[in-house]
């Protein structure tokens, strides 16, 4: 039988690169970007300002012209190329456990970021550098906290995204319009429940940028919801149990069939029910295990190329690269009480 190693990381020390943060009026600050491992899989801590209040006034990025390519409306990649599991478990005590896999067409590095903003919540994501350009450099780095693909903050909210076939949110002219990876980030910075994090969404217009998705959205007490964007309207569907699952299924309209038409979606459910929603750290690595994705599946040629697990409660994090479940990589955020 193979080990499972679990490796702590309470501290990186294998240096990459400085990533520089353009500030205003100030000698301009530095960040340290470290690899963790050959995957590659790197983590950084952001302490700078990273702006993104300025972009919340006016939809407008900051920092050089050097857009993200996922922030650009062409060449988007279809729904089919994707396949995300995440669910949300609460049932056992001093636990609130939110599961995440991510699924994608090819390797590329992963980037897990804490940010310490100074007038929001710290949080932490997981980013897939492939967005930020083909290679890794300080002009597409400025850009990471912009491009969160799941994460927790400091008040134990965690949301993740997931592709669906269509989504339509609504538009005001009045509104500022933010894009889909950047309305994570606000969640983050800015919500400490889910009530909270749903009154966000509706206060921004979302650009998908040719990506429709839905958010998993979920808090340290015990809450749930799936917030979905069908004719411009935002629908929010709430845990009924003490679990919650989503996948690339709609599901307004759709929870008696889901099971039915994503059998990732039964799998994680039928798990979570026969176990009443008790998810330990590992059990809920083992979920994600069973519902990873080979490199070819029904959907055309994805993978799993990252499983989390966040931990609401205690802020505790793991990881798994490349569907490597014998090797854990174990990180920390310090949490806040409310």
């Amino acid at each position: 039988m193979k080990r499972r190693i679990v490796i702590t990381l309470l501290a990186v020390v294998m240096l990459v690169v400085v990533w520089v943060i353009p500030a205003c009026n100030t000698q301009t600050p530095q960040t340290t970007f470290l690899k963790v491992n050959d995957y590659p899989l790197y983590t950084a801590n952001l302490y700078e300002d990273y702006h993104f209040d300025d972009y919340l006034k006016t939809g407008i990025l900051p920092f050089s012209p050097t857009i993200p390519p996922i922030l650009r409306t062409n060449g988007q990649p279809t729904v089919d190329d994707f396949s995300c599991t995440c669910f949300s478990a609460y049932n056992l005590p001093n636990q609130a456990i939110f599961g995440r896999n991510y699924d994608w067409t090819n390797d590329f590095p992963a980037l897990l970021l804490f940010t310490h903003p100074t007038n929001g919540y710290a949080s932490v994501s997981m980013v897939d550098m492939a967005v930020l350009g083909s290679a890794i450099d300080q002009q597409q780095l400025i850009y990471a906290p912009y491009v969160p693909f799941d994460g927790m903050n400091e008040r134990g909210l965690a949301v993740g995204m997931m592709a669906v076939p269509w989504a339509q949110a609504p538009i005001d002219a009045n509104k500022v319009t933010i894009n889909l990876v950047s309305a994570i980030r606000l969640m983050l910075d800015n919500a400490q429940s889910v009530d909270e994090a749903i009154a966000l969404l509706g206060e921004y217009n979302i650009d998908f940028l040719g990506h429709p998705i839905h958010y998993l959205i979920a808090d340290a007490g015990g809450n749930s919801v799936v917030v979905e964007f069908i004719g411009g309207d935002i629908r929010v569907i709430h845990n009924e149990q003490s679990w919650q699952v989503s996948t690339n299924t709609i599901l307004s309209g759709m929870l008696d069939f889901v099971s039915v038409l994503c059998p990732r979606y039964g799998t994680a459910y039928q798990t979570l029910e026969q176990a009443q929603g008790q998810m330990s750290h590992e059990d809920a690595m083992a979920l994600l295990k069973k519902v990873a994705q080979p490199l070819q599946n029904y959907l055309g040629p994805t993978k799993t190329i990252w499983s989390t697990v966040y931990d609401m409660s205690t802020g505790e994090i793991e990881i798994v690269m490349d569907r490597h479940y014998d090797q854990v990589y174990r990180f920390k955020l310090d949490m806040k009480k409310k």
